[in-house]
């Protein structure tokens, strides 16, 4: 197998490049899947009880731990149909072949961007704008969460369909050097839940959050708004 040409294309998101696993190497690398009976095997880094879940090698001093595929997940680390091949002339003429105009961008111009989509929570719609507005590519500031983990953990979730979690978001809004605020408010005036939020009082707290931001809008909006905010100010509205 040609090490050069030949990469793995997983579905979390990586590109490795495979080579048969050997129990006398210790220096493992993120670069490389390992590869075990026909299956691959990213290297995950340190081991961790109860979080370390993810089909891969992980290493817990200098013990490995193969943590295996479930049955239902076999089928997302099988060799075969996740190997793929750099080829140069091949990329070439197929670009000529096309009658589409391509436009080359240079490093960081690549940047993974999110759908919006109309079931996406209020936190996770504010980051994706977030990284379409800065033209953030989450691979090239990897180094600012806390460790390739939860790089993965929120690319997986802005990718997929869960919500996102206070934590995510806080680790969102600290990788790209977001602040934020959120405004709480009785959304229905004739149905209030316990005592009211003073409306003038309400008015001032905000008038004073955004003379020390910036950040907060005039007046209580309708439905939930969330303010993110970086040297432009980004606004997410709608009904809860």
């Amino acid at each position: 197998m040609d090490l050069t040409n030949n990469f793995i294309l997983s579905d979390d998101g990586f590109v490795y490049v495979p080579i048969v696993y050997d129990k006398k190497v210790t220096n493992y690398d993120y670069k490389y899947a390992y590869i075990i009976d026909g299956l691959f095997y990213p290297y995950r880094g340190e081991y961790r009880e109860k979080k370390s879940t993810l089909p891969g090698i992980y290493v817990r001093g200098s013990k490995p731990i193969i943590v295996k595929p479930n049955p239902d997940e076999v089928d997302s680390y099988v060799v075969d149909t996740h190997l793929s091949k750099i080829d140069t002339d091949s990329i070439y003429d197929g670009i000529l072949a096309k009658e589409e105009t391509f436009q080359i961008y240079a490093d960081g111009k690549n940047a993974y961007i999110p759908d919006i989509s109309i079931n996406d929570d209020p936190f996770k719609r504010a980051l994706k704008e977030a990284i379409i507005v800065k033209g953030i590519d989450i691979d090239s500031i990897k180094d600012r969460f806390s460790d390739r983990n939860a790089v993965f953990n929120f690319k997986s979730v802005m990718k997929g369909d869960n919500k996102v979690s206070t934590l995510i978001f806080e680790r969102g809004c600290e990788a790209f050097g977001l602040g934020y605020c959120i405004i709480l408010f009785d959304k229905d005036k004739n149905n209030i839940i316990g005592h009211p939020i003073d409306s003038a009082e309400t008015e001032q707290k905000i008038n004073t959050i955004r003379k020390q931001t910036g950040i907060v809008p005039n007046g209580i909006p309708d439905g939930y708004h969330i303010t993110v905010s970086d040297s432009d100010k980004m606004e997410i509205k709608g009904d809860l």
